[in-house]
């Protein structure tokens, strides 16, 4: 569905693509749609974001999901950790409301943790594209250095 979503480049094709995520299998096919998942996080994509960053907490519930597994190989944790740490400098009152969308008890909790445990953000040399250089401001959660 991902492929069906970057050729036809259609917003709701994106939606749909993003709510059937996190892919729970298939581990060959998951690398390349979490790095497709960055990359559109990383240029900004409105249809992937969401209007306003709705989206922000989906995204960062697949991302809880998937790191640390074999979904993602030391190249896409560098790039989702960057992702996060360009997140983690929202505005506290931003992060906070975006923490609250998660349902009391081990969801928050988790992500809570996540948050808090993010290495530093390093600079990704060579083909992955690459997080990085986001504004603290709050106006894109993540920029791409490309």
């Amino acid at each position: 569905m991902g492929k069906i979503a970057h050729f036809y480049n259609k917003p709701q094709f994106l939606q749909t693509w993003l709510t059937a995520l996190p892919l729970q299998e298939d581990v060959t096919e998951g690398e390349g749609v979490y790095a497709q998942l960055c990359a559109y996080i990383e240029k900004n994509n409105p249809a992937v974001l969401g209007k306003n960053y709705s989206n922000l907490p989906k995204i960062i519930s697949i991302f809880a999901e998937i790191l640390g597994t074999d979904f993602v190989d030391a190249e896409l944790t560098t790039r989702i950790t960057n992702i996060l740490n360009q997140m983690k400098k929202l505005p506290a009152q931003v992060m906070q409301q975006l923490i609250n969308t998660f349902p009391q008890g081990t969801a928050r909790d988790k992500i809570v943790a996540l948050f808090a445990n993010l290495p530093a953000a390093t600079n990704t040399a060579g083909g992955g594209g690459g997080g990085g250089g986001g504004s603290a401001t709050g106006s894109s959660p993540a920029k791409s250095n490309n």
